[in-house]
């Protein structure tokens, strides 16, 4: 066996070669390549402006996916009135997005890990901004439903892909910025997009909701195509790897996990891939867990938000005046924000504690304790202070409060699968996004039973007591988070992988010192 540099790529051979006539051997008959340490095509090595051009991309696409999930329920007035629908089939346009929106990753996350990221968030772009046309040209809501539920499939990508994109080009004690960024954009985006098309619903209807957001979409597709670039690494290989051997005329192969896919046929991949998160949800007890913990989280921030509307009426508050309440949501992402950096703060002293300087997915956790106890009492807080006699504002300080205790969360959900399960982090993720949205998709259609049955205090007091239930969740995980990964046998192996990648870099430390030393003397 022989290494091979070939410009920025490291080669190595690893059969015997070609004979020639005289016996000898000249070529070796295939070489496996790597990336060089550094390597510009590396996404670990490329220059900050990329990565961050890269990452906002995504991100911002996971915004307008955001935007569009609260938006169509500000056109609920219109569409019922214009397509002449009940109030629960209308609402059936939000839970077929967020049904689907559930399934979809379990196919499209896992495939991107196996074939790259931009070619799947391009696509899914595309079909995004071009599901909003029947929608707004629709005349009746079974049009509206059925294309929102494939709108859903190709917001999925929004999400489910963006943990993994930023696995793919930050290392993990780098990725809290860009993580925390995804937080606020999804968040907020919740927000403005009730704030914003509350208006719109008042002066132009649904249809041009629809309309509105398609232009937005269209813009977002553009800048996807022109700025997203491939970020998976394995794919990034394998694409040189090929043009190498067309190059040279000797097979080249690229060492990765995924180095034999080529072997098998594009079914027999789909199946093993899309298979990924179930089995995850299944048999990795840390998936199962932060998935449970965010699924029932999710299903009360959905009912929350649809139960906004039935007790501001209770003021006299417009529909307008009604998605203007959610500016709630934009404040708590913002104050979230500053939470998230004394969380980065925490994580990166728990990184200098440890030998190689890597703190444990665990140490993403503390914000999300803080914020496991904030939510049940701001949503008690709710139940109570948005009554008659009771000034707005104290309901409207109390969604705050929420939206400011749900950031830290919904950063752990993701920070923590990503740096469990690294280069599966978008199957980890694609889990819990599934059993997250499909509790956000169905508990909005119990909110008008509900908050009517029991009544708008009892019915927000539900909420806080599930919430608090699961409060304990993260708390559990920081002291016996350690134990159960071992017990996975997944994120086992990624653990074994970080320390040796850790030991190998604390020794390479090590031998650049001694060599300093001995060249000094």
């Amino acid at each position: 066996m022989s290494t091979i540099l070939y410009g920025s790529t490291t080669m190595v051979a690893v059969a015997s070669g070609i004979e020639d006539n005289d016996g000898s051997k000249s070529l070796a008959d295939s070489v496996v390549i790597r990336f060089a340490e550094p390597d510009k095509d590396n996404p670990f090595d490329w220059r900050p402006a990329k990565k961050w051009a890269t990452i906002l991309t995504a991100e911002l696409y996971s915004m307008v996916t955001a935007i569009n999930a609260t938006a169509y329920g500000e056109g609920i007035t219109s569409m019922k009135r214009d397509l002449k629908c009940s109030n629960l089939a209308a609402t059936a346009g939000l839970t077929s997005y967020l049904i689907v929106c559930a399934f979809a990753p379990l196919i499209l996350a896992p495939i991107s890990e196996q074939f790259g990221r931009r070619g799947m968030m391009l696509i899914s772009s595309i079909v995004f901004t071009l599901c909003y046309i029947p929608q707004a040209l629709a005349h009746n809501i079974i049009i509206v439903i059925v294309f929102r539920g494939l709108q859903g499939a190709a917001a999925s990508s929004g999400n489910s892909l963006v943990g993994g994109v930023v696995a793919d080009v930050f290392q993990a004690d780098t990725r809290g910025v860009p993580m925390n960024v995804f937080s606020f954009l999804i968040l907020s985006g919740q927000g403005l997009g009730a704030v914003i098309f509350g208006w719109v619903e008042m002066s132009l209807g649904f249809r041009w909701i629809a309309w509105i957001n398609m232009i937005l979409g269209s813009v977002m597709s553009i800048v996807v195509y022109f700025v997203l670039v491939e970020t998976r690494g394995s794919k990034i290989l394998e694409d040189r790897a090929r043009q190498l051997t067309v190059r040279t005329g000797v097979l080249h192969i690229a060492d990765t996990d995924g180095s034999n896919k080529e072997q098998r046929s594009m079914l027999e991949l789909i199946k093993s891939t899309a298979s990924r998160p179930i089995a995850f949800l299944l048999t990795e007890p840390v998936v199962a867990a932060i998935a449970t913990w965010a699924a029932l989280l999710w299903g009360v921030v959905f009912l929350l938000f649809s139960s906004v509307p039935l007790v501001y009426k209770q003021y006299g508050f417009s529909i307008g005046e009604t998605g203007s309440v959610m500016v709630t949501a934009v404040i708590g992402a913002f104050f979230g924000t500053f939470a998230a950096m004394w969380q980065d703060h925490l994580y990166h002293r728990d990184g200098k504690l440890t030998p190689h300087g890597r703190a444990p997915p665990e140490s993403r956790l503390y914000g999300a304790c803080v914020g496991g106890v904030i939510v049940p009492i701001s949503l008690l807080w709710f139940a109570w202070g948005g009554r008659p006699g009771v000034h707005w504002m104290v309901p409207s300080v109390a969604l705050v409060l929420f939206n400011f205790g749900l950031f830290p969360i919904y950063l752990a959900t993701y920070s923590y699968l990503t740096d469990s399960y690294e280069q599966y982090g978008s199957s980890a993720i694609a889990a819990q996004s599934f059993l997250r949205n499909l509790f956000a998709g169905l508990f909005p259609l119990f909110t008008d039973a509900m908050y009517h049955n029991l009544g708008y205090p009892h019915a927000s007091s539900l909420l806080g007591g599930l919430a608090f239930t699961f409060s304990i969740l993260p708390f559990l995980l920081m002291a016996y988070g350690p134990r159960i990964r071992k017990k996975s046998r997944v994120a086992r192996q990624i653990a074994w992988q970080q320390d040796k990648r850790a030991a190998e870099a604390v020794r390479n430390i090590e031998e650049k010192e001694k060599d300093l030393k001995s060249g000094n003397v």
